[in-house]
């Protein structure tokens, strides 16, 4: 476009260069300047239409984005729950056995319980002492605490 003059009116001249066919083609019709006003504002319609839908692929992507992030969130979380249950049943398990233990100690003579934590490393894992000293220890010190 070229030219341009404006009118009262609030509308404008534009004048451009057509190739001739499309000239002629424009002079044969009577309301070519509709014509050319609507051509226009549909294809800028197009071209708005264009944007907004790069737009929106631009926000799907990021939508897409954040899914995944969400999901390797969720697989994270997932993890730790299932290493904290599991701490928390092996806790409970080893709480149960000392129980157990200490009911069947509480039946052997004193002097003799020593050699029977030492013969007994399946109880001493069960209950997840680390050696039979420490085990004496614990069941010395809740002896009079625990009751079933």
């Amino acid at each position: 476009m070229t030219r341009t003059k404006k009118y009262r009116d609030g509308t404008r001249f534009e004048g451009f260069k057509a190739p001739v066919d499309v000239s002629d083609r424009l002079r044969e019709m009577p309301n070519r300047s509709e014509f050319i006003i609507e051509a226009v504002r549909e294809k800028l319609g197009i071209y708005d239409d264009e944007l907004l839908n790069l737009e929106i692929r631009a926000i799907d992507q990021e939508i897409s984005r954040f899914k995944v992030k969400l999901l390797d969130l969720e697989a994270a979380k997932a993890q730790k729950e299932a290493i904290l249950r599991s701490r928390q049943n092996r806790r409970t398990h080893a709480l149960e056995a000392r129980v157990k233990a200490l009911e069947v100690l509480q039946r052997i003579p004193e002097p003799n319980r020593r050699i029977w934590l030492q013969s007994r490393i399946d109880v001493l894992a069960d209950c997840d002492w680390r050696s039979a000293d420490e085990a004496l220890a614990w069941l010395t010190e809740n002896a009079g605490k625990v009751t079933r």
